[in-house]
């Protein structure tokens, strides 16, 4: 018989998919506990037939519960039928997702590592208990502290995380939680103009910042590097020039008008910008700020994009983004006049620093 009392409860117990399936119903051995009982067997055989061998299987578990199975199957509603892994413990599902997890490394968005995800984690403040069911609600919850606190960008990162864990767990499309989270708004993330600093401005900061990370500052604005390029593509300092190795494509390999005193890094990269962020700035300011010395040096767009590596916006640029020895010495003297001859000397603290990088 597929049910029987045991230990006063009623279990339901049959041979599914040629295994065994016993499982109490947690229901009392009365005329209203065995009509109940009787209800859940004819689920049971008729999930069977309609190939959810997945519900089954949590059912046998105890993954799923009796109790909201069978609401959704009286009501014929098995898109509502749980599914098991959104019942598993969200802690232990996520970590031993995130190591396996896709990364993106760049592009127009911003990179997504497996630390990202791992962090993500401890961002969401996970309850004991917490099942992968409960991951909208609790990415809702973060959204409410970080607009509290102003914060975007990590909120941003943390809600890309959950999709990622909900899309590889489930599918993009099958999965309810996944748009329950795609629901949840991402967070503005405030102005992507940056703060370019005039000469004076980013000279104040450099004297600011001191001797370790002023220099640094400095070699920024001074080249219009990116913080990839300065720190890891490589560079070189030529007596007129400045031989900048970029990697992101062809144009970034390029000759830039020598301005300033540009010095290798001495400290890492989290403690430069944590630095800089006491300042009010960040690190791609360096190379914006280089942008408005050009354009206050009235150097044309064309030949702004050459030094900056940037690729060509228009049919004409393809006629006039070439470099003339005669433009490149007026560029530099232009250059050096906004900015100030003294811009190639450094204060006597940081002589030490060498003045040559390659990669």
């Amino acid at each position: 018989m597929s049910i029987y009392a045991q230990g006063g409860k009623l279990t339901i117990d049959r041979t599914l998919y040629g295994q065994r399936f016993k499982r109490s119903t947690g229901l009392d051995n009365t005329k209203e506990g065995r009509r109940t009982a009787k209800q859940y067997d004819a689920m049971v055989t008729s999930l069977v037939n309609l190939g959810e061998r997945k519900t089954i299987d949590g059912l046998r578990g105890g993954v799923l519960d009796w109790p909201d199975v069978y609401t959704s199957f009286a009501q014929w509603d098995r898109a509502g039928i749980p599914d098991p892994d959104a019942m598993r413990p969200l802690v232990k599902a996520w970590k031993a997702w995130a190591p396996k997890a896709r990364t993106r490394s760049g592009g127009k968005a911003a990179p997504v590592t497996v630390k990202d995800h791992q962090r993500a984690l401890g961002l969401l403040d996970v309850p004991a208990g917490a099942t992968v069911a409960d991951l909208p609600p609790l990415v809702a919850a973060y959204r409410l502290t970080c607009e509290a606190a102003g914060i975007g960008r990590q909120f941003n990162r943390v809600r890309t995380s959950a999709q990622a864990f909900l899309r590889d767990t489930f599918g993009k499309r099958q999965s309810p939680l996944w748009a329950k989270v795609s629901d949840v708004a991402p967070r503005p993330t405030g102005d992507h103009e940056g703060h370019p600093k005039t000469p004076a401005e980013a000279r104040d900061i450099r004297e600011k910042l001191g001797p370790l990370f002023g220099p640094m500052w400095w070699s920024l604005c001074c080249s219009g590097m990116n913080p990839k390029e300065y720190l890891q593509d490589g560079w070189q300092v030529t007596p007129d020039a400045l031989l900048v190795h970029g990697k992101k494509r062809k144009g970034r390999e390029r000759r830039v008008p020598r301005v300033g005193a540009v010095v290798a890094p001495q400290r890492a990269y989290q403690r430069f910008r944590m630095a800089l962020a006491e300042q009010g700035v960040e690190p791609l300011d360096g190379r914006r700020s280089f942008t408005l010395w050009m354009q206050m040096a009235g150097i044309p767009r064309p030949r702004r994009q050459l030094y900056l590596g940037q690729g060509r916006g228009a049919v004409i640029d393809d006629y006039e983004m070439h470099e003339v020895a005669e433009m490149f010495a007026a560029d530099t003297a232009k250059l050096q006049a906004v900015v100030g001859t003294d811009a190639l000397q450094l204060s006597t603290t940081s002589t030490d620093f060498p003045t040559r990088r390659t990669a």
